[in-house]
């Protein structure tokens, strides 16, 4: 096989196997003032959702077609807690955020006025709110998880180099939680609640 026709197959194998696209999403993370400081509103997921029932999150979801994070995320707060865009002000970006299966997450601060407690009960079983101040005097727990590669049972361990004794890699992830929160804050809801506080206290 020449140079050529190796180039050339290589070139169409790549037209036709594009890399998969990486899964995006976005939340917001909504700040509502009903005195002089901020409370944080958390929603708690349905019991009926197929997707981890009953967890507490933060308004949003995948983005999608040609969608923005910031417009994905607007679009999931309106749906989720039944407002209008004109009630929400986006403040600010936080930084991406990646997910046990490796979704990348952008998060944006808001400000959500003229609240009425509403929410989609398809998706949202209730909502709560929690001082912002309460975050920024309680540090989270942490705790650290690890994935690795597990092997099927018929994996030919013969082959390689180190046998069943082979060093796979182990990704270390710290997982962060309120104890003291009803329901428990933890996971990337917490990862993110703590980054803006981490923001906060050196900005």
């Amino acid at each position: 096989m020449s140079i050529e026709e190796l180039q050339k197959k290589l070139h169409l194998y790549a037209e036709s196997h594009p890399p998969k696209p990486v899964r995006r999403s976005a939340v917001l993370v909504p700040l509502l003032y009903r005195g002089e400081e901020p409370e944080l509103l958390f929603e708690q997921r349905s019991f009926l959702l197929e997707h981890q029932p009953g967890e507490v999150c933060f308004p949003g979801g995948r983005v999608e077609g040609d969608e923005t994070p910031e417009e994905a995320a607007l679009r999931e707060i309106c749906e989720e807690l039944l407002v209008t865009p004109e009630q929400v002000r986006i403040l600010a970006p936080l930084n991406a955020f990646y997910s046990s299966t490796d979704q990348n997450i952008s998060a944006f601060v808001c400000r959500l006025e003229g609240y009425q407690g509403t929410f989609s009960k398809d998706e949202v079983e209730k909502v709560f709110t929690i001082p912002l101040n309460w975050f920024l005097e309680h540090e989270p727990d942490r705790y650290e998880t690890v994935r690795t590669v597990v092997p099927g049972e018929d994996f030919p361990y013969e082959l390689i180099p180190g046998g069943k004794n082979y060093p796979w890699k182990k990704i270390t992830h710290i997982v962060p939680v309120y104890p003291d929160t009803d329901p428990v804050i933890w996971g990337l809801t917490a990862r993110i609640t703590d980054a803006l506080c981490r923001a906060l206290k050196t900005g």
